[in-house]
Order: C-alpha cells, then sequence, then structure tokens
C-alpha cells in the first residue's frame, strides 16, 4: 500500500511541474487581450455549478491523452484528430467534475484496499489484464504488478506518467461503477405496480374504427395567421429548448488556375514527356528516378508490378503494347499523368512461405544488444540452409523456433503463410517470385538473412511494372491574388443579408449553408478545416448579418467568406427562429379543427359507426391485437390516444372524437380479452427492473448534464 501512496505522490508532483512549465505559454497565448470576435480576457475554460477548469488543469490533461495517443497510434496526429482529442479531454473534465460533486455529496470513496484489489486481488481490472498478462502464456501474474509497482520510481518519467494515467482511469471507473450500483439497487417494483402491468401488456382489444386523415386536405385550403402560430408556440415552446448554434451561409472562391496557368503548365508537361521519352526503356531505375523527382505523387525508387485492375482504365491498353510505350499526358481536373511500360511478367499473385530469419548488428530492427556481425549471420544462414533443405515443414518449424530471431517464429514456427505479391520487401518478394515451388534458399533483405523454404505459388498472371509522372498545374501567385482581391470585394460590398442575398442571385455564385453549427464543431459543409470560420461565428460581437473577413484556407485551395444569417442562444427559441420549422405542425392543428368539427357534426344522430362513416363517405375498418402496452395501432401505426381511448371505452359504445397523430378517429370496442390469470408477476419484476436498471449506465449522467450549470467557454481557447 505504501507503493501505491508513493504513486500518487509523484503523480502530484508532476502534474504540478508540466503545469508550471507550461503556464507561461498558455497565458501568453490565451490571456494576451482581446481575441476573434471581441473576446475579452479568460482563464477559465468552463464552469460546471460554480467550480471553475482552468486552461492549466485543461493543457495538462491535454498532454496526458496526447501522449497515450502517440502510443497507440504513432506521431503523426492530424489537426481534425488533434481537434477531437482536445474535445475528448473537455468533455471528460466536464463529465469527472458533475460526477465528482455527486460523489462528494453522498460521501462515496473508493479505498486503498479496493485499488489494490484492482491491481492483484480477485476483481483484476480489465486495464490491468490488457497489461500485465504474459503475451506468450495468455495468463495473469499478480506478482507482474506488485514488481512493477517496486521499480516504478526507477523508470523513465513517461512510464511512470503512464501508469498514474492508468491509474486515475481505474479509480475514476469505480467510482462510477459505485455510484450507478447504488442507483441500480434503489430500484423497487410493488406488487401492484407488477399487476398492473402484466394485465395491461397481456390484455388485447379488437375494435372498428374510422378516420378522417389530415392528409386529405390540402395545404392550399388552410389560411394561417400569425395568431395561429402564436397559439401552437405558446403551447409547445418547451420542445424548443436548444443549445447554443449558428446559422451560416458562405461562399466559396475556389483557387484554380487561370487559363494563362493552363497555358503554361500544358508547355511544362509537353517538355517533361519529351524528357521521360528519351530515358531509355531498359534504364528502369532511372526511369523511376526521373518521376520520382518530377511527380508530384510520393514514389520509391522502384514500384512493384502491377494487375490489369490496379492501373486507372487510361492505362489499361498497356498490357497489350510493346515495353517503352507511353499513356497520355491525360488529365483529371487540373492534374495530368503520363505512364511509361518498362517491365512486363508472368508472376504469381500471391504466394506462401516459411523463413528463419538470421539479424546481425546493425540489421533495420535487430536488437541493440545483439553482437552478431553481417559475416557471421550470413555464415549461419547458409549453415541452417544445409540443415534444412529437404526437410519437412514440422523439421523447418523446429528450427526456426530455436534459431530465428523473428520473435513470431515462437508462434507460427516461421510460417508466413500466403502473401500477396508485393506485400513483403523486395529483395525478398522477388527471390519469391523468381524460386520454384518447394526451392530451399538464403535472400538478405534491410531485416538480415532469410533462410527461406517456398511452399506454394497461385494465380499466375501477366503484370507490368509502369514509371507514372503526375504534373498539376497549380494558380499562380497573380491567380491566387486576383481571387483574393474578388473575394474581399464581395465581403466588403456585401455586409447585409439583403445586399448578400441579391449579390449571391445575381453574380451566379453557389451558396451554402451551415443551419446549425455548434461550438464543438470541426468542419462545415465543403470545408474539411473550418474551425477558425467557426470560433468567429461564436464571438461576443456577432449578431445576425455579420459579415466575415475573407478566410484563406490554402491547403484546401479556397478563399471563403461568411454570413451569420441567425444567431441561435441557449434557451427557448425564438417565434422568429423556429416559425418555418412549426408551421407544418400548425397547419396540421388547422386542418384537426376542421375535421373535428366535420367528424362530431357527422356523429349527430348517428348511433353505429356505419351510420357516421356513411354520412362522411369513408370506409369502417375493422382492428384487432391492440396492446395497451404498445402505442401503435395495427395498419395505422403511432397513435397513443387512440390505444388509450380504446381501452377507456365500454365494449360496445362509440367512443369520444380523438385528435390523433395522422387523423380524427372514432372508434368502437367489439371485444377485450385479459392475460390469463396467475399468482406469479417474477417475471414482470424481473423484466421491468432490468429495463429501468440498463438505462442508469448511460442515462444517469445524461440526466445529471442537464440540470447541471454549465458554461462553456472553449470557443475562446480552441
Amino acid at each position: 500500500m505504501a507503493t501505491i501512496g508513493r504513486i500518487r505522490k509523484h503523480s502530484t508532483l508532476l502534474l504540478i511541474i508540466i503545469g508550471g512549465a507550461l503556464v507561461l505559454f498558455i497565458l501568453g497565448d490565451f490571456l494576451g487581450g482581446k481575441g476573434g470576435g471581441g473576446r475579452q480576457k479568460q482563464s477559465e475554460l468552463a464552469i460546471v455549478d460554480g467550480k471553475k477548469i482552468t486552461i492549466v488543469d485543461w493543457d495538462s490533461r491535454l498532454n496526458e491523452q496526447f501522449e497515450m495517443y502517440k502510443m497507440q497510434y504513432g506521431e503523426n496526429i492530424n489537426a481534425s484528430m488533434s481537434f477531437q482529442i482536445r474535445e475528448e479531454v473537455f468533455n471528460e473534465m466536464i463529465r469527472q467534475m458533475i460526477l465528482n460533486m455527486q460523489y462528494d455529496k453522498i460521501g462515496l470513496r473508493v479505498s486503498e484496499a479496493e485499488m489494490y484489489d484492482m491491481m492483484t486481488g480477485v476483481n483484476i481490472n480489465p486495464i490491468i489484464l490488457q497489461n500485465f498478462t504474459d503475451p506468450q502464456t495468455g495468463q495473469f501474474n499478480p506478482a507482474n504488478v506488485i514488481n512493477y509497482l517496486q521499480n516504478l520510481e526507477t523508470m523513465d518519467p513517461a512510464q511512470q506518467q503512464q501508469w498514474y494515467t492508468l491509474e486515475k482511469i481505474m479509480k475514476e471507473e469505480r467510482f462510477f461503477d459505485k455510484y450507478t450500483t447504488l442507483i441500480k439497487k434503489s430500484y423497487f417494483l410493488p406488487k401492484a405496480m407488477a399487476v398492473s402491468m402484466y394485465e395491461k401488456q397481456g390484455t388485447m382489444a379488437e375494435a372498428k374504427i374510422i378516420q378522417l386523415k389530415y392528409s386529405s386536405v390540402p395545404d392550399d385550403k388552410i389560411t394561417l395567421i400569425d395568431k395561429d402560430y402564436e397559439d401552437y408556440y405558446n403551447k409547445h415552446k418547451h420542445e424548443y429548448d436548444q443549445e447554443e448554434s449558428r446559422w451560416m451561409d458562405y461562399v466559396v472562391f475556389d483557387i484554380i488556375p487561370s487559363a494563362s496557368d493552363l497555358d503554361e503548365g500544358i508547355m511544362i508537361i509537353d517538355q517533361l514527356y519529351e524528357e521521360f521519352a528519351a530515358i531509355p526503356t531498359t534504364d528502369v531505375s532511372d526511369n523511376f528516378i526521373f518521376t520520382g523527382l518530377k511527380s508530384d505523387l510520393d514514389f520509391d525508387a522502384d514500384t512493384n508490378f502491377l494487375k490489369r485492375t490496379d492501373l486507372p482504365a487510361q492505362a489499361d491498353s498497356l498490357f497489350s503494347l510493346p515495353l517503352g510505350s507511353m499513356i497520355g499526358p491525360y488529365s483529371d481536373f487540373n492534374s495530368y499523368y503520363i505512364m511509361k511500360l518498362v517491365a512486363k511478367e508472368e508472376r504469381a499473385d500471391s504466394m506462401e512461405a516459411s523463413h528463419i530469419l538470421v539479424a546481425y548488428n546493425g540489421a533495420y530492427r535487430a536488437d541493440p544488444a545483439l553482437t552478431t556481425t553481417k559475416e557471421q549471420a550470413q555464415e549461419k544462414a547458409d549453415s541452417l540452409l544445409a540443415v534444412v533443405r529437404g526437410k519437412d515443414s514440422t523439421s523447418f518449424a523446429q528450427t526456426a523456433m530455436l534459431y530465428s530471431t523473428d520473435q513470431s517464429a515462437a508462434q507460427n514456427g516461421g510460417y508466413l503463410g500466403w502473401f500477396a505479391d508485393g506485400m513483403m520487401v523486395p529483395e525478398f518478394n522477388e527471390a519469391c517470385v523468381k524460386a520454384r515451388t518447394g526451392e530451399y534458399f538464403v535472400v538478405e533483405t534491410p531485416f538480415g538473412f532469410h533462410v527461406i523454404h517456398l511452399t506454394g505459388k497461385r494465380a499466375i498472371q501477366s503484370k507490368v511494372k509502369v514509371a507514372m509522372l503526375k504534373y498539376t498545374i497549380e494558380a499562380s501567385s497573380e491567380t491566387r491574388q486576383q481571387i483574393f482581391t474578388n473575394a474581399s470585394v464581395f465581403a466588403g460590398e456585401n455586409t447585409s443579408i439583403e445586399t448578400f442575398d441579391k449579390a449571391i442571385e445575381n453574380q451566379g455564385l453557389i451558396l451554402r449553408t451551415s443551419e446549425y453549427t455548434r461550438t464543438s464543431d470541426y468542419s462545415l459543409p465543403g470545408i474539411e478545416e473550418g474551425r477558425e470560420i467557426i470560433r468567429w461565428a461564436f464571438g461576443e460581437d456577432i449578431v445576425d448579418g455579420s459579415m466575415s473577413q475573407v478566410y484563406e484556407l490554402t491547403a484546401e485551395n479556397k478563399n471563403v467568406v461568411v454570413l451569420v444569417r441567425q444567431v441561435r442562444h441557449k434557451g427557448i427559441a425564438p417565434l422568429a427562429q423556429v416559425k418555418d420549422m412549426i408551421k407544418p405542425y400548425v397547419l396540421k392543428e388547422k386542418k384537426a379543427d376542421m375535421l373535428y368539427d366535420q367528424m362530431n357534426q357527422a356523429k349527430t344522430g348517428a348511433t353505429t359507426l356505419e351510420q357516421i362513416a356513411q354520412k362522411l363517405s369513408i370506409q369502417v375498418d375493422t382492428i384487432d391485437m391492440i396492446s395497451f402496452a404498445s402505442p401503435n395501432v395495427p395498419l395505422i401505426g403511432p397513435e397513443p390516444k387512440v390505444v388509450g381511448t380504446v381501452f377507456g371505452t365500454e365494449t360496445g359504445k362509440i367512443s369520444r372524437t380523438i385528435r390523433g397523430e395522422a387523423a380524427i378517429f372514432v372508434v368502437q370496442v367489439t371485444q377485450v380479452t385479459p392475460p390469463p390469470a396467475t399468482d406469479d408477476y417474477s417475471m414482470v419484476s424481473y423484466n421491468q427492473l432490468g429495463f429501468f436498471q440498463n438505462r442508469v449506465t448511460y442515462d444517469v449522467y445524461n440526466a445529471l448534464l442537464k440540470v447541471a450549470k454549465v458554461k462553456d467557454n472553449k470557443i475562446m481557447f480552441y
């Protein structure tokens, strides 16, 4: 237990050091004055029920998460992934703060004994199992965890920090599990309620039904006035509680080459074609060196042999042409391609082999502690070849398990299975292509010397090696400047919604829209990296009709001008913002009023459903298998009011007139069948309790988040 205590002590110290080292940088970036959109100085990323999440705290957690992602996915984290990581950290900090308040309120704790049990006891946490299970045996040994903890202080800071992060995750999981378990165990279903549910679920009804569908009244037969909208809105405004968002319209000025740019580019392509054609086909490497230097594509010094289906349709004819033949230049938008056939062979599409790797000091991925020289490795490989040549697969596998420096040989005996042509490193691949099935041989690759037994080849077919040159004609600096000037003029001349809309129409521009843009969004339709535009749109001085500057998106070759058509604040949306949205529902209510009156008039003096239907020229339908536990009416759809009326109307009597979801209804119940009598309601109780308990894990936090007072300032920082 003392070890775990020391871990916590050092974890806190390390976080303080990281936070202290970053604070000046962060404060300089984020607190140095007003930002885009007139933002004031701000040090809190968020405030949750009065408690602050500072930018320093967030940045510390962010660094931890970045390190974990790098360990899992490598160093290459693009801008979009970086944003998603920031969002994950932000949302998790909000979540933990809200949950921690609940834990403190009820005095919930996770003891040292519980932590120790999750690491080395009976209830081992999955994180510990994943990290400390022996990959060779598949067995978990608690002694490995204890040994790791005892040596933690001697490890490098990165390993220590990784452990502190894992421990924090385990503790947070344990807190949440205990909290949700308390809630789950608090559910109780009285017998009276179980009896009621059993009866509702098991009772089935049959009825006759007539309906006047709202869709039978054309929209143009209804005239709406402002009061209709106001009445509906006042009754339903609670349904339009919204998050902060922006309705943005924007124009994209694509940066594409001008006519003169294209003419100049074609001249360059013609010159490249002549130079490419002059290189002898026999000098395969020279052809690929040329394309590597001149092409926009990334190439190795050589390429694989390709099947017909691997090449674009324009190059299909190369399979029937002599070596040295060239295709192109052909265009794909502003990119031009030239292909040259430099080799053609009959090759297997896939091969099967086993190998024994003999690495040496300095070979690629070789153990730095390995002392074997290159000469010694070659000599050993030759000796092993003499041992395994002519032997069966079992003998080869046994030798591989004893002598191969490829660690996977311990599990697979050096068996590589079937692999596609071009999948292995070139030296290995070409040796297998040229060898006969069943042959044993040695080949050198950057990994070392391989003793190979080729055991199979299949799908022999024609393949070609093609040197490909791609040249993209780009907009010149003069063209870029002209496009930027056009965008600037557009932004400067159209500074209101009216002039913006008129200019779009007069100039024939394409209007793009993002109607519900949120603070958590990163992209916009047609714009991959739109975060800076979104940050501007949520500035404090942004109002309906605000026009942006010209945003230069160099990586996407776009200039963008943005109009904020509507600012939507958090809370109940005003009528003006939802008027178009609620129009179909207002129309539906007016139609319902009209049809409701028609139905009631037809009911006057009628004693049967058939008489009412005859007056209205509609048919009487029969529905069965109606269950109070389901809102669906067979053959009609979701109609909870109809279901309720069926079970609330005496058999044989004509019901009240019902305002349904899709029509005005009247029903006449013909039969009600109760469920079989029983004294055992345990299954009902079990199912109902399970339903509610299963929702706890997913719904409890959402419920807490909904009532929490969260001030989200992240748009000011990223």
